[in-house]
């Protein structure tokens, strides 16, 4: 026998095969709607009774995905169904065991990417027969209040470390003079300040010679015993007293200062 034929032979009774299983899954899917106790059998002529009274065969869900098989499965139902009962279901139809939560999951991933089937309240069902149930937007409120405290705070995180960062006004600079020149070194100071200055350290009577020296010596100044006995009496605020032999006191010292002419020399 030629193998060409072998091949169309093999593909025309694969054709058949599936055929065969759809038609099958079609006269369960009847039966169950009618509530019937028996089904057409499968190609392990095994089937599963739900709680309405129709049949799962036990290949139903071979070759799908959690999500197309819940899909399919509520599709042949009619009926909502509670996470319980679909995970049942699943295995009933040919699926390995799934845990509750695994299929819970697939479940909320087919709601929200392809919208087909829809949880209201326990139980879940295809969202055309929920078109007129608006879905409960409550966690998205919740959610979004969330979001906005939590934007709230960032603003106000972000309103106190402008406040933080912001500077402040530029501070009060202070103007500090620079100290006066002692006026008496600035300006030349006269024999008549200087020989009071001189009286007054010395704190006793000195002589004109005495008082030439110190001129001479303490402020550069150039003069002699005749200028001294000449210029103290013309002081304008009247300073000095000459007890003596040119011998020069000040004349706010006491009496008993003014008396000690022996100690006028240096």
């Amino acid at each position: 026998m030629p193998e060409e034929n072998v091949n169309a032979r093999d593909t025309v009774l694969a054709e058949l095969y599936a055929k065969r299983d759809e038609i099958d899954m079609a006269i369960s899917a009847i039966l169950f709607l009618k509530g019937a106790a028996s089904t057409v059998p499968e190609t392990g002529g095994k089937t599963f009774v739900v709680t309405n009274g129709g049949t799962i065969p036990a290949n139903a869900f071979f070759g799908l995905g959690i999500g197309d098989a819940a899909k399919k499965y509520l599709e042949m139902v009619q009926a909502k169904s509670t996470l319980a009962q679909i995970t049942k279901a699943l295995q009933d139809g040919g699926m390995p065991p799934q845990r509750p939560n695994t299929v819970y999951a697939a479940l909320r991933r087919r709601e929200s990417v392809t919208g087909d089937i829809m949880r209201v309240g326990d139980e879940w069902g295809l969202k055309a027969w929920f078109s007129n149930v608006a879905k409960p937007k409550a966690a998205k409120k919740a959610k979004s209040k969330k979001s906005q405290k939590k934007t709230a705070t960032k603003k106000v995180g972000n309103k106190s470390s402008v406040a933080r960062t912001k500077p402040t006004s530029a501070p009060e600079l202070k103007i500090v003079k620079p100290p006066e020149p002692d006026k008496d070194r600035t300006k030349p100071i006269s024999m008549v300040d200087a020989v009071n200055k001189i009286l007054e350290e010395a704190d006793k009577p000195l002589h004109a010679s005495v008082l030439v020296q110190k001129l001479k010596s303490d402020y550069s100044k150039d003069t002699n015993v005749k200028s001294i006995a000449a210029s103290l009496p013309q002081d304008s605020i009247k300073r000095f007293t000459n007890i003596g032999g040119n011998t020069w006191v000040l004349d706010k010292w006491p009496e008993s200062k003014k008396v000690k002419a022996a100690a006028a020399t240096a």
